[in-house]
């Protein structure tokens, strides 16, 4: 369990799975040249935001480990993905690359105010290829939801931006077969 709870203490990755340690690479921002002709109908978006439809957990898979260790990895997608361009080209290619690491992406129709990012309801990640002036300005409305920290992400999106990790460690050795060892924690 993440000491803030779940969403609450990061965006990303936890120590242990397969996915943590390309979250310390840089990915090189994507930057698509133009804009949006309009402005986005929040109403619709947050319409759609609610009724997508999130795919079901993956199946647990058992990963190596010491002997009298058990190491299960599950990915669960993570909530839907605002996908904003800065053109329908750009928000179509980011849904595309959500929905191919098993996730659902929401592209937006037209251009999204900044500040309006705290009307939509449940959104587990913002994709942003445009300006890095509005990037920070996406980043600091994003800072002011209320709730689990959501994400911008400037570059492509990678399994830990779409899907949730979820890794569990038992030690079986010392859970049922070390009655030394637990009566030496229990005193």
């Amino acid at each position: 369990q993440p000491f803030g709870g779940e969403g609450l203490s990061g965006t990303g990755p936890k120590a242990g799975g397969p996915h943590y340690l390309p979250r310390f690479t840089k990915p090189e921002a994507a930057t698509v040249d133009g804009t949006w002709d309009g402005q986005a109908d929040i109403s619709a978006l947050r319409h759609a935001l609610a009724n997508a439809v999130v795919p079901p957990a993956r199946t647990a898979t058992d990963l190596p480990g010491p002997t009298g260790e058990s190491n299960r990895h599950r990915l669960s997608p993570r909530g839907p993905i605002l996908c904003l361009g800065p053109t329908a080209e750009a928000a179509k290619a980011q849904v595309a690359a959500v929905a191919s690491l098993g996730g659902v992406g929401v592209a937006a129709s037209g251009q999204v105010d900044p500040s309006a990012l705290n009307q939509l309801g449940d959104i587990s990640g913002v994709i942003w290829w445009g300006g890095a002036d509005t990037a920070r300005k996406l980043e600091a409305a994003l800072a002011q939801r209320d709730g689990p920290i959501v994400a911008l992400v400037t570059a492509m999106p990678d399994t830990a931006h779409v899907m949730q990790e979820r890794h569990v460690c038992i030690d079986t050795t010392a859970a049922g077969g070390n009655a030394a060892l637990l009566a030496q924690i229990g005193a």
